[in-house]
């Protein structure tokens, strides 16, 4: 349980940072993707106002700046005398011959135009063609599309998102690590709780039992004597209910241990539960219901035999107990996907908007006056859980209808 707990407690620690990661990474990359796309889109907008061309880049004027560069109107991008070196794009005029070419060097004509069909075909204004991103632009000589070669600024986007994965992905390695060395300390607190919590039951336990013995004696003599005695027979029957709890404490609190499998050791599984079955298949003939089994042969497990049959038991001890009279109660044990899944099903009366899942929970009885006049406890379940997932397994209730309760076992086959 311990285990669990400090796993539990990673798992929602580093589902938090990868969230926080994710949401930073993501926001650098579309932001930074956003910036260079809008530094492309007005490039190519200039262009394409300008006629397809570049605008001219004169030599500064004296009070110009030092570095040849030639202040930009308002929202447009910066002109250097080395934008035409550095810009690579291409015009092709709709329904002509008429290409602009002056700028780029890769592309043929007849690759203009095949690039052209393809923005044309797209229906878009501007958009992306491989590399290049296009713009739909009309002046004087009709609609023509600019393409500017956007490799460079591409390749930067795909390298800084490389770079963020690869810098996140360590950073969350090394967050799993931290968090996992300090979990141990974070829940600290908890484990000597639970420490002393399973003490304090075992030692209240063996204190508890000594005059429990004592009282149910007394109590048995009395019935000897007066068989008659009510109250000796209320004495004798709650001293008895007491001492079942007392003992499933124990056992509750030893399932609940981080190891708590001393002997394990692999068993024939159909074998065990054909053995946990057969007591209970008489016991519901007798109060006018049906058992039904169907368990496959050569089913095995590893672990604690008598505590897997326990487990079993107390699933059909419930079944039988608290099933409608003369209804069938249907238990199958199968292999599925090199797992074994027990079903136990059967017709009972919950209230109604109950999550079955609760009859897990200790001490919980979903009809506690029906439970005390059967000498339930309820933590027989709670128990049936704590040996099943110490044996690697898990158990869980659903309601495939109102008055029908299904358990299934899922348990790792040896």
């Amino acid at each position: 349980m311990l285990k669990r707990l400090r796993l539990k407690f990673t798992l929602s620690s580093m589902l938090a940072v990868c969230i926080v990661f994710f949401a930073l990474v993501a926001g650098i990359v579309l932001t930074y993707r956003h910036i260079t796309l809008d530094g492309i889109d007005r490039m190519l907008s200039m262009i394409a106002e300008n006629g397809g061309r570049l605008p001219p880049t004169p030599p500064p004027p004296g009070g110009g700046a030092p570095d040849g560069r030639v202040p930009p109107a308002s929202g447009e991008p910066q002109l250097t005398p080395e934008t035409p070196y550095e810009t690579r794009f291409f015009a092709v005029w709709e329904d002509t011959d008429e290409r602009q070419m002056d700028y780029i060097a890769a592309v043929t004509g007849e690759d203009a135009v095949e690039f052209y069909r393809r923005a044309s075909a797209s229906g878009k204004t501007k958009g992306f063609t491989g590399q290049y991103r296009f713009l739909r632009g009309e002046n004087e000589d009709g609609t023509f599309f600019v393409f500017l070669d956007c490799t460079r600024q591409l390749r930067s986007i795909r390298s800084l998102t490389r770079v963020s994965a690869a810098v996140t992905l360590a950073a969350m390695l090394a967050t799993l690590a931290l968090v996992w060395l300090l979990s141990g300390r974070a829940i600290e607190p908890t484990v000597r709780g639970i420490e002393r919590q399973k003490r304090f039951i075992t030692d209240a336990s063996h204190e508890i039992k000594t005059p429990l013995t004592v009282i149910r004696s007394y109590a048995d003599v009395m019935c000897m004597e007066d068989p008659e005695n009510e109250w000796a027979r209320g004495i004798q029957k709650e001293s008895g209910r007491l001492t079942h709890l007392v003992s499933n404490l124990v056992l509750l609190s030893r399932w609940d241990e981080e190891a708590p499998v001393v002997e394990s050791r692999t068993f024939d599984l159909s074998r065990a539960l054909w053995d946990a079955l057969t007591p209970y298949q008489n016991l519901a003939e007798a109060k006018g219901k049906r058992l039904e089994a169907e368990i496959e042969e050569g089913l095995t497990l590893a672990g604690d035999e008598s505590a897997v049959q326990t487990a079993f038991a107390t699933l059909l001890e419930n079944a039988v107990q608290y099933s409608l009279p003369e209804s069938v109660i249907a238990f199958s044990a199968r292999r599925q996907n090199r797992r074994v899944e027990v079903r136990l099903s059967n017709r009972c009366a919950l209230p109604e908007g109950l999550d079955p899942n609760r009859l897990f929970d200790r001490f919980y009885c979903a009809d506690g006056s029906r439970s005390r006049d059967t000498g339930g406890s309820g933590i027989g379940l709670s128990i049936a859980k704590a040996i099943l997932e110490a044996h690697h397994g898990t158990i869980g209730a659903t309601r495939p209808d109102d008055q029908t309760i299904l358990f299934t076992v899922r348990l790792p086959e040896k």
